[in-house]
């Protein structure tokens, strides 16, 4: 995760990360304006590596306001770029029959 309340520090951060490490997942707090603030700041060429790598804001939309749900709805995302899996809802897979009564 990735929120300094400072706009070019994160930047800074995320400029590090890709040059050094390059992580699997990189969460960035904070509403979508902050986002392309932080990505516009940190001036990384590899748009590539931003969309795979970068998410902001973070987290599934499971609902909820409370720091509970948005610590939940990270965590889920976070295990679920770890696993490559899509997130997505269970009963959506075609895999998963549901019998008709």
């Amino acid at each position: 995760m990735l929120m300094t309340h400072n706009l070019e520090l994160d930047a800074q951060w995320l400029t590090f990360l890709h040059q050094r490490c390059s992580p699997a997942y990189v969460g960035l707090l904070g509403p979508v304006e902050r986002r392309e603030s932080v990505l516009k700041l940190s001036e990384i060429p590899d748009l590539e590596w931003l969309d795979k790598h970068v998410n902001g804001p973070v987290g599934l939309d499971i609902g909820g306001e409370l720091p509970e749900s948005i610590a939940l709805s990270i965590l889920a995302q976070c295990h679920a770029v770890l696993y490559g899996a899509s997130g997505e809802v269970l009963n959506k897979r075609s895999y998963i029959r549901v019998n008709p009564s």
